[in-house]
């Protein structure tokens, strides 16, 4: 490996294939290469697991041709073979040029849609970026077989929530496919697992018949945002009240998707839904560089209000921008006085509105199982279970903090955000915001958590500028609209979840 240029750590072809590729493959010697081959293929398999794995990656490297190795290689994935062996294998085999036949492709499904099982079973904690290797695993194996993406569809194991990222690395046709198995299983299963594939694997199909199954998941507040994107692709007035709320979001593609949404819907002067786009638009206030936002925003309001605004948008500080908007709240408060507080109060921040509800509550009649629903309805165990928890473990949380200040995190989710929590802002050359957590950094770009379930991938070349934050993916407002007892509820299940106890050494 050393001689033929070692591991291609840098500019590989794929992620995935960062130490399964040659460096100088271009001038290897085809009579060498031969002579490696030949010598290498009777070693593997061997007693010995680490030669195992050497041997296979340098096989791997060559993009050895040989029919019989890839049988080979299928014999190391089985039931007690580890998720780690298997992505190494199933690496190694995409990278062989041999022929692959309908056993084969059978092997290489089952293989693949094991992985979620296996991982589930270790209780392993993987990367956020697990899914775009595996993605790009899947496709350089799609490659090489065709017949591997009806192989998977067909394979008993495909419906399941771990699996639905795969489906997004499908062609057209059979991405379409599998959006139709995955919405037959969430009719029969009402307890079927989302995620922001799910949401844009539905989005493929008629928005009749999705729309609606999306909308059930609208309490769902870690999908939110990616129901939004896709309810904004076909706006229905029935939304309406959602892209409104949407305008609280923090990221600029959301608040667009949402503004363009109620763009397209019949005009609407109800006073009540102007506030909130007088909300955001205060917020863009302190955003100087937001200007085209803000004019989408003024926009929308002269049409929805019917009344102009002669606004001369060319400041570039905070203080001047509140003054150069300061007359379209004050034809609001004029208009509206009953509202008029509306646009002022700090809405899901406001501490009077939280201590008043924490104030009613009867901590002593909480119920755990009642409180796990809640748990999950309100999608915290998106980030704070599973193996992609992007936030920290809640296993003992309330032992370790006192109940108020469990709830006042809760509450107010950026008051004290731990450093390897903390958001950054990145500016692209085009002018867009993008805020999230960075998950993947590499030669090429970031991969960045925008939400509970989704993704922004940048290229480095598209970076103008990269800032810490000091706000928490987290959102506000996750207690919203929850009743005295409900509160009671979750904070009696957050008590249940206690470290497990460990054997203790036998004498």
């Amino acid at each position: 490996m050393m001689a033929l240029g070692d591991y291609r750590l840098h500019d590989a072809s794929a992620e995935i294939y960062t130490g399964y590729s040659l460096t100088r493959a271009s001038q290897a010697d085809p009579i060498l290469v031969k002579q490696i081959r030949d010598a290498l293929r009777p070693l593997f398999p061997s007693a010995d697991k680490h030669l195992n794995e050497e041997s296979a990656r340098l096989l791997a490297m060559l993009e050895d041709d040989d029919a019989s190795l890839l049988r080979k290689i299928a014999s190391m994935w089985s039931k007690e073979s580890s998720p780690t062996e298997d992505v190494h294998y199933l690496v190694v085999f995409s990278r062989l040029r041999g022929p692959r036949d309908e056993t084969l492709t059978q092997q290489v499904a089952a293989a693949l849609l094991g992985l979620h099982q296996k991982l589930q079973g270790r209780e392993q904690r993987v990367k956020q970026v697990w899914e775009e290797r595996l993605g790009e695993l899947l496709e350089n194996l799609l490659r090489r077989d065709s017949k591997l993406a009806g192989a998977l569809l067909k394979h008993r194991g495909f419906i399941d929530p771990g699996n639905v990222f795969l489906a997004a690395r499908l062609d057209l046709e059979h991405r379409k496919q599998a959006a139709r198995l995955f919405l037959a299983a969430l009719r029969q299963d009402a307890d079927f697992a989302w995620s922001g594939f799910l949401v844009d694997l539905l989005s493929l199909l008629p928005a009749a018949e999705v729309h609606p199954v999306m909308r059930g998941q609208w309490s769902n507040f870690g999908l939110r945002e990616a129901i939004l994107l896709r309810l904004a692709e076909k706006p229905d007035a029935v939304d309406r009240d959602k892209f409104l709320a949407g305008l609280e979001s923090n990221q600029q593609q959301v608040l667009n998707a949402c503004l363009g949404a109620l763009d397209q819907l019949p005009r609407d002067d109800t006073p009540r839904n102007l506030v909130p786009l007088l909300r955001l638009l205060h917020r863009l206030e302190q955003e100087p560089k937001e200007r085209a936002l803000r004019r989408h925003v003024l926009n929308l309001l002269v049409r929805q209000a019917g009344k102009p605004f002669a606004i001369d948008d060319v400041a570039t500080d905070s203080t001047r921008l509140k003054r150069t908007y300061a007359p379209v709240y004050t034809w609001f408060t004029k208009q509206h006085p009953d509202l008029a507080r509306a646009l002022h109060e700090e809405g899901d921040d406001d501490p009077a509105v939280w201590n008043k509800l924490l104030a009613a509550v009867d901590w002593s009649k909480g119920d755990a199982l009642r409180g796990e629903a809640i748990f999950r309805q309100r999608a915290c165990q998106t980030c704070h279970t599973g193996s992609r928890a992007l936030g920290p473990d809640l296993t003992g949380v309330a032992t370790r903090f006192s109940r108020d200040d469990l709830m006042t995190a809760i509450i107010y989710p950026s008051r004290d955000v731990a450093p390897a929590y903390r958001m950054n802002v990145i500016e692209t050359r085009n002018g867009q915001l993008v805020t999230g957590i960075v998950a993947f950094e590499s030669a090429d770009g970031l991969i960045v958590q925008t939400g509970a379930t989704t993704t922004v991938r940048i290229a480095n070349d598209d970076i103008a500028s990269r800032l810490p934050s000091n706000r928490s993916l987290m959102p506000n407002g996750l207690l919203k609209d929850l009743k005295p007892e409900d509160v009671a509820d979750l904070y009696r299940y957050l008590q249940t979840l206690k470290p497990a106890l460990k054997d203790k050494p036998k004498k």
